[in-house]
């Protein structure tokens, strides 16, 4: 909404949805509609905004493994490894590993 939006639409919602949606912003474009905005909040709360890669790294997280083995069992570079882990702690609000784990183990995601 910040950014000018004027509607919240999922990707799996039907196509009559969609067009509701821009039709809703082409009439009323200071207005905003969403169907289950709430869940979409709730949904992204819950996962501090992590992409699915970023969750599937969170969820390794606790085993304990080498950044080099890490990254090679993620088929990715360990600098690009680096770079998420980053982004995790960064949107977890957290600055290692050890607190990423509990915070996640603490949110229900490990």
């Amino acid at each position: 909404m910040h950014a000018g939006a004027s509607a919240f639409v999922q990707k799996a919602a039907p196509i009559s949805e969609l067009i509701a949606s821009i039709e809703h912003a082409l009439r009323t474009p200071q207005a905003f509609s969403a169907h289950d905005i709430a869940g979409a909040i709730r949904r992204t709360r819950e996962t501090f905004g992590l992409s699915q890669r970023e969750l599937q790294i969170l969820s390794q997280l606790h085993k304990g493994a080498p950044l080099q083995e890490f990254a090679a069992s993620l088929f990715i570079t360990e600098s690009t490894l680096k770079t998420h882990l980053s982004a995790i702690y960064r949107k977890m609000g957290v600055k290692n590993r050890v607190q990423a784990i509990l915070k996640a183990q603490q949110s229900g995601l490990s």
